[in-house]
């Protein structure tokens, strides 16, 4: 039975739900508002706290807060894992946390406070159970580095049990299912048209996976390792990696334009796509040339220069040559005129 709701100080008063009164009604368990239920509540942009108030028969009232964001339809999402990627590893970012260590990647807030500056929304999506809902969003808005917090942005978790999430996890191997069905989810709520995710941080191929079924390019995913070293999904480069989240940072207005006032997102227009050299096309003629230059190239390459014979030397060799008779005329000559 739900007694009542806030949003940031506003109350509203939803009406009580008791099956047990002889109402005819049926209602089913559901995650998601009615439109009219969104409506009355006045959200605001960004971020709304909504604080839900119920009453059972063993512990009274109780209070459960959590936060609802209201974007517009045209913003443009980042992706981010949690476990290993913001953290360093999976295992330890659950542990470290609570002895009071930070086993944050170092320049992760810088970049993430930047692109949220550049006008897009962080979203921070991880396969950990509900009942780890609070502990995780009090660690993210807690992690700071150089004077810089992580930006506010929706944490998105599994709504299974502990059980359930670590069995998917760790024995199945397959927390990109709960992923995949999320990020979709998400992107129904906008216009068919357009594509809302931009990029996508992750440390495991899973997460690649889980970006790329949803639009998101390759060139824009990025996985990192437990030495902070970043590296693009696009690249086929064996070893090709950025140093850390700090080098990405260096370049961050270039790979993710600013969308506030009057630049806009225009990815076309952008400095990488305006100053790319467009690649040749070359038809069948210019292929086989080019494969024929090559072959000539190899053949003399092999074969090399033809040496000159090698003489014997005789004694014409061994004396001393003799000046030209020209060069005589010019000494005498020159002597002439330096005795006038």
């Amino acid at each position: 039975e739900i007694e009542a709701g806030k949003v940031e100080g506003q109350q509203i008063v939803l009406k009580p739900r008791n099956l047990f009164q002889g109402n005819s009604h049926r209602y089913r368990r559901s995650l998601t508002p009615t439109s009219e239920q969104l409506a009355s509540m006045g959200l605001q942009d960004g971020r709304n706290l909504i604080t839900f108030t119920f009453k059972t028969s063993m512990w009274g009232i109780q209070q459960v807060q959590c936060y609802l964001y209201l974007i517009n339809w045209d913003s443009k999402l980042v992706v981010t894992d949690v476990d290993g990627t913001i953290t360093k590893s999976d295992m330890l970012g659950h542990l470290m946390p609570i002895v009071g260590k930070d086993w944050s990647h170092s320049g992760v807030a810088n970049l993430f406070t930047n692109i949220k500056e550049n006008g897009y929304v962080v979203v921070y999506l991880s396969s950990r159970s509900i009942g780890q809902a609070s502990r995780t969003r009090d660690y993210l808005m807690n992690v700071i580095q150089d004077g810089e917090y992580l930006p506010y942005g929706p944490v998105l978790i599994s709504p299974d049990g502990i059980f359930p999430s670590l069995y998917r996890e760790v024995v199945l191997k397959r927390p990109h299912e709960f992923k995949i069905n999320c990020l979709q989810n998400v992107k129904s709520l906008f216009p068919d048209d357009w594509s809302p995710f931009y990029a996508g941080f992750g440390n495991r191929p899973t997460d690649q996976l889980s970006y790329e079924s949803v639009g998101i390019p390759r060139v824009r995913i990025f996985t990192i390792n437990s030495k902070s070293e970043v590296v693009s999904a696009a690249s086929t480069v064996k070893g090709a990696a950025w140093s850390s989240f700090t080098s990405i940072n260096t370049f961050v207005d270039q790979m993710f334009p600013c969308m506030l006032g009057e630049k806009g997102l225009h990815e076309e227009f952008g400095d990488v796509n305006f100053w790319r050299v467009p690649v040749m096309e070359l038809g069948e003629e210019d292929i086989e040339t080019t494969e024929n230059e090559q072959g000539a190239r190899a053949l003399v390459q092999k074969e090399g220069t033809p040496k000159a014979p090698l003489q014997s030397p005789d004694k014409k060799n061994l004396q001393p040559e003799k000046a030209p008779a020209a060069e005589g005329k010019q000494m005498d000559r020159a002597f002439i005129s330096a005795e006038d």
